[in-house]
């Protein structure tokens, strides 16, 4: 809108661009200034454009740290990269307002009391506790079973994959794929969190924007990751594996899952990958896969079903 000057009233030419976006050819009459929101709804300081993920993008954003909305929205996608079911924002938000939360680490440290202090029910207390501590099927359980299950697991950190750590801290431009590429060159947390940006830039599809906002972020919060180092332990991918040095590409739709998949060949010590290349080496296709395969015949990459899949483990 801002490089176009479109505004209320104007009328564009648009094709459709890949498989759904539309894509602004022209503006063929009523062109003026965008107007945006000079501030955020959320902490009312002033909002900025600036370049987004590639130079013809503009985001329009809040450049305050401390912003509840912000701090509210990196809580969430912390807890859904995590894996965490069953904790919806209004919770985080109750959570938060609260003062009961403002860092990932204080979620480990929630019991069912401090949590009722939010204004939840003891119930809703105990099933937001045992969704982050990730209790299977916490709504099916008496709270009496619940609370002997919170007891237990607050008794050992919580494994997670050390892509998965990277990818929760929402650094720009440095989410999933990022964190993977990372734990193959790297292998331990400690030595991505010290990396410099020249070593960072060493790493496969690691450029020096992303690298930057990822020295950035370890250097600016160090106090939050040690935190969270207290109740999480990270863990390398698998080195020598049936699946090592073999690297996958998932399309189309999986009854388990995708996701499941995904594990299951990291596990092995495979690599996943979100899109194919003449670096694939194997594409495994589902109900719906359609470029994807379509690329992997030109390249000549086998297509395997999650059958013939299993049959490599």
């Amino acid at each position: 809108m801002e490089r176009n000057q479109i505004t209320i009233g104007s009328k564009i030419a648009v094709r459709k661009a890949g498989k759904i976006i539309p894509k602004v050819i022209r503006v063929i009459d009523g062109q003026g200034k965008p107007n945006f929101p000079k501030t955020c709804p959320s902490c009312e300081q002033a909002t900025q454009l600036q370049a987004g993920g590639t130079e013809e993008m503009l985001e329009l954003i809040c450049a305050n740290q401390d912003c509840p909305a912000q701090n509210i929205s990196s809580l969430c996608y912390f807890l859904a990269t995590f894996g965490v079911l069953g904790l919806g924002e209004s919770r985080v938000t109750q959570l938060f307002e609260s003062g009961l939360v403002t860092q990932p680490a204080d979620f480990y440290q929630l019991d069912i009391d401090t949590t009722m202090k939010s204004g939840l029910t003891r119930r809703q207390a105990t099933l937001a506790v045992a969704a982050i501590q990730m209790i299977p099927a916490p709504d099916k359980l008496t709270n009496e079973v619940l609370e002997e299950a919170i007891l237990s697991a607050f008794q050992t950190k919580k494994e997670v994959p050390l892509w998965q750590l990277f990818a929760s801290f929402g650094i720009e431009s440095a989410s999933k794929s990022a964190g993977k590429a990372l734990a193959a060159h790297f292998g331990s947390f400690q030595k991505i969190r010290t990396a410099s940006i020249e070593q960072l830039e060493l790493v496969d599809d690691i450029g020096s924007i992303t690298a930057n906002a990822i020295r950035e972020f370890f250097e600016t919060h160090q106090a939050e990751i040690d935190a969270l180092l207290e109740f999480v332990k990270p863990t390398a991918l698998v080195s020598d594996g049936k699946l090592s040095g073999l690297t996958f590409c998932f399309s189309g739709g999986f009854p388990e899952g995708k996701k499941h998949w995904e594990k299951e060949v990291e596990s092995r010590g495979g690599k996943c990958v979100s899109g194919v290349s003449k670096k694939t080496n194997y594409l495994i296709a589902g109900p719906g896969s359609g470029s994807k395969s379509e690329k992997a015949t030109r390249l000549d990459i086998p297509i395997l079903t999650t059958q013939q899949l299993s049959e490599m483990f």
